[in-house]
């Protein structure tokens, strides 16, 4: 008597295990492309957060009588945290403090914008009373 052994796999067998396995890692790959922008993204705002901030608590602590319409002038932007050449990606805009409730309050208002033309962009905006 003749003994077939059929130890192994087939042809078949193999390539249908190989169309299984890549239909299901198709979108594990996708999902993993898809992280990476929106970690991408995430860091960029992160850091624009943080130059709005260092910048908001500057202004914060300036006497009120000084923060006016030379706001920008009397900010030291040679201190590195603050220099945005060393975030060339990165636009910074100052909105000209708003005298509110007979001088006795301003509201300041600073955007860091960043992406092509700027498209994306942190807002912070405070009220800064007279002490």
């Amino acid at each position: 008597m003749v003994k077939n052994s059929n130890e192994g796999f087939t042809l078949i067998e193999v390539v249908l295990a190989i169309a299984i396995l890549a239909i299901a890692l198709v979108p594990i790959f996708g999902y993993m492309i898809n992280s990476q922008s929106v970690i991408t993204h995430a860091d960029r705002r992160e850091k624009a957060l943080i130059l709005a901030q260092q910048e908001m608590e500057i202004i914060k602590n300036m006497d009120y009588d000084n923060i006016d319409d030379t706001i920008i002038a009397d900010i030291d932007y040679t201190d590195p945290d603050l220099n945005l050449d060393k975030y060339p990606e990165y636009t910074r805009t100052l909105e000209k403090p708003i005298p509110e409730y007979e001088s006795i309050m301003k509201t300041i208002i600073i955007t860091v914008s960043w992406g092509d033309s700027n498209e994306h962009s942190v807002t912070l905006k405070t009220k800064v009373a007279k002490r």
